[in-house]
């Protein structure tokens, strides 16, 4: 169960920019709020795999497949945008058969996209030695409880001590 929830908590922290479309639209400062987001994420990410002392082939296949990943979150992003905007237009010509069709097909765009970054997460996986794999589980971990408890920010309440 240990092992579920570590890779879990890495599963959220990595994947964060790639489902972050997935929010709800609002403002442009809080379109901005989650680009810089999704960067975070990313550097974090980034940086995670910094300490792991990778080989110069551990690094190339990283890199080769995390292109690939984000470029294909890129393109299911984009149609899943496509599918609401017509939801949407079904919806405002009370075409509600087909609203309802829409959102089957935005179900699976869904699915197809968990389903990938689950294929992601197996990839990293088999680049990655037991240890380095371990070792980056922890790493996300311990990232995600700072985030989850407010880090390091001065009057960010702890959501365990509530100080």
């Amino acid at each position: 169960m240990k092992k579920f929830l570590i890779l879990l908590a890495f599963a959220v922290c990595a994947s964060s920019a790639a489902f972050a479309a997935e929010q709800p639209k609002g403002s442009a400062q809080q379109k901005g709020h989650q680009e810089a987001k999704e960067q975070g994420y990313g550097e974090k990410f980034k940086q995670c795999l910094a300490k792991l002392n990778l080989t110069a082939e551990q690094k190339k296949s990283m890199d080769a497949l995390s292109s690939s990943f984000k470029e294909s979150m890129k393109s299911m992003k984009q149609e899943k945008e496509t599918l609401e905007a017509k939801r949407a237009e079904a919806l405002a010509k009370k075409d509600f058969v087909g609203a309802k069709s829409l959102v089957a097909d935005i179900s699976r765009v869904d699915a197809t996209r968990q389903n990938s970054f689950i294929d992601y997460v197996e990839s990293v996986s088999k680049i990655l030695t037991d240890a380095q794999y371990s070792k980056l589980n922890e790493m996300m971990s311990a990232k995600k409880e700072k985030a989850r408890t407010g880090g390091n920010h001065p009057g960010k309440k702890s959501a365990k001590t509530g100080a």
